[in-house]
C-alpha cells in the first residue's frame, strides 16, 4: 500500500516537475517572441522613417527641379526679349524676314538692315540688282540705292518697278575693273572709281553690296581709292564652286576667300564677318577674321572700314546666329 503511494507521489512530484518545465519553457518562448517581435516594430518604425524621409527629400528635389525649370524659362524669355529687341528696327522694317520661332531667312540683308542706323552715310550701291528685292529692301530701311543691272531684261523690270521712288538710280552698267569709261546706246561698263569721278555717283557711299555671277573681286580691284564703310561681296567654297562658274577658266570662277581678304587687307578693311551656310544642310553660321571656308559653304562677306562698325555687326550676329569654329 505505502508503496502504491509513494509510486503517485513520485509520479505527482515528475509530472509536476515537467509542468514546471514547461512553464518555464513557455515563458522562455513567449519572452523570445515578445523580443523578436519588438525587434520587428524597431525595424518597422525605421523603415517607416526611412519612406518618409525619402518622400519628403523627393518632395524637395521636385521643387528645386520646377524652381530651375522657371529659372532656366525665366532666363529664355530674357534671351528671347534681348533678341526681339535687336531686331525690333529689322521688324518695323521688313517682318517678313523673321521665320515661326525667330529663324532668319535672310541674314545677310538684316544684318544690311540692322547697320543702317550705325552707318555714317546713308547711300547704298546695289551692283547686280538682279530683279531688285534687295534694291527694294534698302529703299524700305532708308538708304538711297543706286543700282547697277547689265541684263537689258532685268533693267527693264528695274525701270518698271521702281519707277515711283525717287531715291532708286538705276544704271545699266556692267561693274568691273576696266580703267576706261565706255558708254554706249546699249550697255555701259565701268568701274567703281570710274563712275565716281564722272560723277555718276555720289563720291561718299555708306554700303556697296556685290553680287555679281564671278566678277566681285574685279568690282573690288575697280574701286580705286574710294573706300565705303562696309561691302559685301559672295564667296563660294572651292569643294561648292558657284554653279555658273567654268573652273576650267580661272577668269570665269568665282574668286576664294583668300583673294578677297588679301584684296581687302590691301585696302585697309581689316575686320570682317563671314555669314556662310553649308549646301546641304542649309544651316547658317557665322565667324570672323579667318579667311578659310566651311567644306561645301557658300555666303557673304561683311569687309569693314572701321572697328566700330565691325563690333556693332559682331553683336547682332553673336545674338542671332550661330558660330563656327574651325579646329587647329
Amino acid at each position: 500500500m505505502f508503496s502504491i503511494i509513494r509510486r503517485i507521489k513520485d509520479i505527482k512530484t515528475l509530472i509536476l516537475t515537467q509542468l514546471d518545465n514547461l512553464r518555464e519553457e513557455s515563458h522562455t518562448s513567449l519572452s523570445n517572441q515578445s523580443s523578436i517581435l519588438e525587434n520587428e516594430f524597431s525595424l518597422l518604425e525605421a523603415s517607416t522613417h526611412l519612406i518618409e524621409m525619402l518622400e519628403a527629400q523627393n518632395q524637395a528635389h521636385q521643387k528645386t527641379h520646377a524652381e530651375l525649370l522657371q529659372q532656366i524659362q525665366r532666363l529664355q524669355r530674357q534671351q528671347q526679349q534681348y533678341r526681339d529687341a535687336l531686331l525690333s528696327m529689322t521688324l518695323g522694317i521688313q517682318p517678313q524676314l523673321v521665320l515661326p520661332h525667330q529663324d532668319l531667312q535672310h541674314p545677310d540683308m538684316a544684318l544690311i538692315i540692322y547697320l543702317y542706323s550705325y552707318l555714317p552715310i546713308r547711300r547704298a550701291i546695289d551692283i547686280g540688282a538682279s530683279t531688285g528685292d534687295a534694291s527694294a529692301q534698302l529703299l524700305q530701311t532708308g538708304y538711297e540705292v543706286y543700282a547697277f543691272e547689265p541684263s537689258s531684261l532685268e533693267f527693264e523690270h528695274l525701270r518698271n518697278r521702281f519707277s515711283d521712288q525717287p531715291a532708286f538710280h538705276l544704271f545699266q552698267v556692267a561693274i568691273d575693273a576696266s580703267n576706261s569709261f565706255i558708254e554706249s546706246p546699249q550697255i555701259h561698263q565701268a568701274s567703281l572709281s570710274n563712275l565716281h569721278e564722272h560723277g555718276k555717283i555720289p563720291a561718299e557711299v555708306g554700303l556697296v553690296r556685290i553680287n555679281t555671277p564671278t566678277l566681285d573681286l574685279d568690282v573690288i580691284q575697280g574701286m580705286g581709292s574710294f573706300k565705303y564703310p562696309v561691302v559685301v561681296t559672295k564667296f563660294w567654297d572651292k569643294q561648292n564652286p558657284h554653279p555658273t562658274s567654268d573652273t576650267s577658266t580661272p577668269s570665269t570662277s568665282p574668286p576664294g576667300m583668300e583673294q578677297l581678304v588679301q584684296e581687302m587687307r590691301q585696302r585697309e578693311y581689316y575686320w570682317y564677318i563671314v555669314i556662310c551656310r553649308n549646301l546641304e544642310t542649309r544651316e547658317v553660321l557665322f565667324y570672323c577674321n579667318n579667311p578659310r571656308t566651311l567644306d561645301r559653304s557658300w555666303g557673304n562677306v561683311f569687309f569693314f572700314g572701321n572697328y566700330d562698325l565691325f563690333a556693332q555687326a559682331l553683336k547682332w550676329c553673336s545674338a542671332m546666329l550661330q558660330p563656327a569654329y574651325f579646329a587647329s
